[in-house]
């Protein structure tokens, strides 16, 4: 998964319609602008100076304006008048919002900049611009160096708290949760309250609004966190203690009884009573937030079944993702809530957003023109959209989005196969050591094959794909297996689609036996008797006796049922004979 922007150019006929009205003629973009002419374009009503400003901006921009101090400022008024419109605030402004705190807004280049960096599709313009102004007015002062705490207050807390958190092995009623009273402002005065008192590890003033919301992002009472940072004490370098000072209740996990049976979830409770995984991870991720530490909560499928664990920021460029999580158990991937969208995230998703380089000129500038390039989208100027693609990557290769645009310019334009082929092999060179981009591009690649009837050389990708990562990452290797299994069986190539199960638990079933089991085996034998190709599901069952080795409970009782149930149709179907 990677971050979507929040868009800031609308619909094609009317930027076309008003591109060329008069108001956007008289913006002279060469130049920073003037008070007067701010004024002038506020005047117009956001959803039209938006419109009218990406006009002028399309027709001035070529490859260097990236680094054009004047374009760039134009560009954020522009964003701004797109932004305001979207939050449907009003050009004479509100009582909770007047506009001189817009305005103010509107000329904060260090505001602007990083609201505009973290702002994502799925964000409430009109909450998140709530939330920012409630914070200004409340705390003023505070307001000058804690802006990227308010902007990570801002859109982690545009939307309510997600179903069955903080996750599903424990009723919401027992979780000590934060008052349905809470506002965002009280939310950035505990923080505030916690770094000024010097409660955080980090300097959270120092950390960027994408570390931030990994901190601030629980719906956990202050009552709660302000216990974590009293009793949890580990220092920073040595925090995955948190998950290991939690005793662990074998006899409940060996009753099967994975639920919390405590009327109360408090982190105390969990520290005298102990717990399973989920719970151990939980009580680590809770208080890593309350001491200042950027943390996130796994779940995973290794060879005993799901499994929970922690990560935290353990140094300012590094973190560390495998705190509880047993190498033996090969957990090749887990997955997390990305606490801004609520969407699935990984583990490698993670180190992706974390990687340095999206800290470097380079790919600030690359994001510009990528901008830039959906105000072209915006137009239907397609040529000029490419061009701003290419750009980006021009300047920064490492920028996986750009890549992810020039795919769908490419697929959008009908290109031929021979330049879709040139495009793919260039990302996989790219991206080849990176494990996740590279499977992803050649999986890609692999489809286009398959379009153009180079099956055997398809066939021969897919499998290296699976082969490179058979150790490493397990869960790239079987997703492309799977993925072709699943392929065949809608086919109705049983045949086939068990020669790539029976290939799949030969080659990683040692290593990854439940997921193979779960994510293969599983829907393999129940869709192979749907059917009738129960000769088809007893051969996988007795392969897989043999190549798996579950040491689930779940995974043996699921096993047997599938054998019983094969079994039982079988003899039917010699009955009926």
């Amino acid at each position: 998964m990677r971050t979507t922007r929040f868009l800031l150019s609308l619909g094609a006929a009317l930027a076309t319609a008003l591109g060329t009205q008069p108001a956007a003629k008289a913006a002279d973009i060469s130049k920073v602008p003037t008070a007067p002419e701010i004024a002038a374009i506020k005047s117009l009503g956001w959803n039209t100076a938006a419109f009218q400003l990406g006009g002028v901006l399309r027709t001035a921009y070529k490859s260097t304006s990236g680094t054009d101090p004047a374009f760039g400022r134009w560009r954020r008024i522009q964003q701004w008048c797109a932004f305001l419109d979207q939050a449907k605030y009003t050009k004479d402004g509100t009582a909770e919002i007047p506009t001189a705190i817009v305005d103010e807004f509107m000329g904060d280049e260090s505001l602007s900049y990083q609201l505009f960096a973290n702002l994502r599709t799925e964000d409430d313009a009109s909450k998140v611009l709530g939330t920012l102004a409630a914070i200004r007015q409340a705390k003023p002062e505070a307001w000058k160096v804690y802006k990227a705490l308010a902007i990570a207050v801002a859109v982690v807390f545009d939307r309510n708290r997600p179903d069955s958190w903080p996750h599903h092995q424990v009723k919401s009623s027992a979780v000590p949760l934060e008052s349905d009273s809470v506002t965002n402002v009280d939310r950035f005065n505990f923080w505030l309250e916690s770094d000024t008192a010097g409660k955080l590890m980090l300097d959270i003033k120092k950390l960027e609004v994408e570390q931030i919301k990994f901190i601030v992002d629980t719906w956990i009472s202050f009552d709660e966190l302000r216990w974590a940072q009293k009793n949890v004490r580990f220092p920073r370098n040595d925090f995955g203690r948190a998950f290991s000072c939690i005793n662990y209740d074998t006899p409940r996990y060996e009753e099967g009884k994975l639920s919390w049976l405590g009327e109360s979830y408090k982190l105390v409770d969990i520290e005298k009573t102990g717990g399973i995984c989920i719970d151990q991870a939980y009580f680590a991720w809770t208080s890593g937030k309350a001491r200042g530490l950027p943390s996130i909560l796994f779940v995973g499928e290794g060879n005993r079944g799901a499994h929970a664990w922690f990560g935290y920021m353990k140094s300012d460029d590094h973190w560390e993702l495998n705190e509880g999580r047993y190498s033996y158990d090969n957990y090749a991937t887990g997955s997390a809530r990305d606490p801004q969208t609520g969407k699935k995230m990984t583990d490698h998703d993670l180190l992706y957003l974390a990687s340095r380089f999206r800290n470097r000129p380079e790919y600030l500038t690359a994001r510009f023109h990528v901008e830039m390039a959906d105000l072209f989208k915006a137009s239907n100027d397609l040529p000029r959209e490419k061009a701003a693609i290419e750009t980006a990557i021009g300047i920064c290769p490492n920028d996986a989005d750009a890549w992810d645009r020039r795919t769908d310019i490419l697929k959008g334009t009908g290109a031929a196969p021979a330049q879709m082929t040139q495009h793919y092999e260039a990302a996989i060179r790219q991206f080849s050591r990176n494990a996740d981009l590279k499977a992803e591009y050649t999986t890609k690649y692999v489809a286009l094959l398959r379009e153009t009837g180079q099956t055997d050389m398809a066939d021969k990708l897919e499998r290296s794909v699976v082969s490179a990562n058979s150790k490493e990452r397990t869960d790239l290797s079987l997703d492309t297996a799977n993925r072709k299994m699943k392929e065949l069986m809608k086919e109705g190539k049983w045949e086939e689609a068990y020669k790539q199960l029976d290939w799949a638990m030969g080659k990683l079933g040692k290593a990854s036996s439940g997921p193979v089991f779960s994510d293969m085996l599983t829907p393999f034998v129940r869709e192979s008797q749907k059917a009738n190709q129960l000769e088809l599901a007893w051969k996988a069952l007795r392969t897989a006796g043999r190549a798996l080795t579950l040491q689930s409970d779940d995974y043996r009782d699921e096993y047997a049922a599938m054998e019983e149930s094969v079994k039982k149709a079988m003899k039917e179907q010699k009955k009926g004979a």
